[in-house]
């Protein structure tokens, strides 16, 4: 029964490498974040200049397939919510960015240029 798990916690962590890659081949640009419980968060950040999955528990940042099975397993049950934040991420940081593009061309006009 044991070599059982052990195969698919295996597998578990190879999918979640493939899905870490697919992460970084969206060339999104922004970090984002979603709870995993008791203050966790699952994240994709760039971290000691590498971009991945981490987890995030207060100020201590930990790759992915090195935590417990029991947090890959949460982690995997929320892929889909962290790509959706990364998404609206972009979104906002997007929005920032024309408005203050916005204020500084109407800075650009009110002093001459």
């Amino acid at each position: 029964m044991s070599d059982d798990l052990d195969k698919a916690t295996d597998e578990l962590t190879r999918v979640l490498g493939i899905v870490e890659g697919l992460f970084q081949d969206l060339h999104l640009g922004v970090s984002a974040a979603v709870p995993l419980g008791d203050g966790v968060s699952l994240t994709f950040r760039r971290f000691n200049g590498v971009w991945g999955l981490f987890v995030l528990d207060g100020d201590k940042i930990t790759p992915l397939g090195s935590m417990s099975r029991n947090w890959r397993v949460l982690a995997a049950r929320n892929l889909d919510a962290l790509k959706a934040e990364m998404h609206a991420e972009v979104k906002r940081q997007t929005e920032e960015v024309l408005a203050v593009t916005d204020l500084a061309r109407d800075f650009l006009t009110r002093n001459g240029r």
